[in-house]
């Protein structure tokens, strides 16, 4: 239950309140951070299959430059997360002794996402520069088990319906020349765009990926009763896209990880492949590949504390 804010609020709890303000403005505006449902970091593609179980939290992706709020409510043991761009989590707990507990859930959501575009006509050989929006409808399963402070074992498969997806393809930088209105001066101007020989409409199509998560308890932070675990973490997951051939990802990893949340990491440093094998021709270079990530999470309580 969230403690009661009265109106005797110190200058430390107001900039805090101040600063979940901010955020929340930020992921309200157009084009703003998503809001992920899942914990406070991504590998190997994805968000972690190893959900937080009750609390919610504030997450900061540095590799993405992407800020995220996270709800979690819970009663008894039901309970339910909004997240996923626009969505929600329904899952229950089960055989918990200590630490100890299993967990299945189901999500439920809908993306969107702004595609800028490159089409060249190969019958006019003309250029044409667009934008475009790919919406996802994506439903997805898990399962979690919890076997004591800091390790786990996380499994999710989704589905999801891309409609106007440019599939597995990567934007390219495209440069073309321009000329400053009234001044005869040319320039060159650059932007990363989807590349298409065609002036056709985006196709739908059905995708959807199977992933497992890891985490491993390695040592003990402090002296106190509740404190913190350090953990490796590795996952891995395997995405699947109609007419196209099936993408594997790896990440590996150290986060810290508080003992009254469970499933919560604060802090996450991640390295990894996405695409590991460059399995459709798209990323041939290692460096297209390679990712490194450093994740934080906050908990409510934790920012909100008296």
């Amino acid at each position: 239950m969230l403690n009661r804010i009265d109106v005797r609020l110190n200058l430390a709890r107001l900039l805090r309140i101040a600063a979940i303000g901010l955020v929340a403005l930020v992921l309200m505006a157009p084009g703003g951070a998503r809001i992920a449902a899942q914990s406070a970091y991504k590998t190997a593609n994805s968000h972690t299959s190893i959900i937080p179980r009750k609390y919610g939290f504030f997450s900061a992706d540095f590799a993405e430059a992407g800020l995220g709020l996270t709800f979690v409510g819970e009663w008894g043991t039901w309970c339910f997360a909004p997240g996923v761009e626009v969505g929600g989590r329904v899952y229950y707990a089960f055989g918990q002794t200590g630490a100890r507990y299993e967990a299945v859930y189901l999500t439920f959501g809908y993306r969107a996402k702004q595609l800028r575009l490159a089409e060249l006509d190969p019958a006019t050989t003309v250029l044409r520069f667009d934008e475009r929006y790919q919406q996802d409808v994506l439903g997805s399963v898990g399962f979690n088990h919890v076997f004591g402070a800091g390790t786990a074992i996380g499994i999710r498969g989704d589905a999801w319906r891309e409609l106007g997806s440019p599939g597995f393809n990567q934007p390219s930088e495209v440069c073309v020349p321009g000329t400053f209105p009234g001044s005869g001066v040319v320039y060159t101007a650059c932007s990363n765009r989807y590349v298409r020989n065609t002036f056709e409409s985006l196709p739908d199509l059905w995708g959807g990926q199977v992933r497992m998560d890891v985490t491993l308890a390695v040592a003990e932070i402090g002296f106190s009763n509740t404190r913190p675990t350090v953990a490796l973490v590795a996952g891995g997951s395997a995405d699947f896209l109609e007419s196209a051939n099936a993408m594997v990802s790896l990440g590996v990893g150290v986060a810290i990880m508080p003992a009254s949340y469970p499933g919560q990491s604060i802090v996450t440093v991640l390295a990894g492949l996405n695409d590991a094998f460059d399995a459709n021709g798209v990323a041939p270079s290692f460096n297209d590949r390679f990712v490194v990530s450093l994740a934080l999470g906050i908990p409510f309580p934790t920012v909100l504390r008296r």
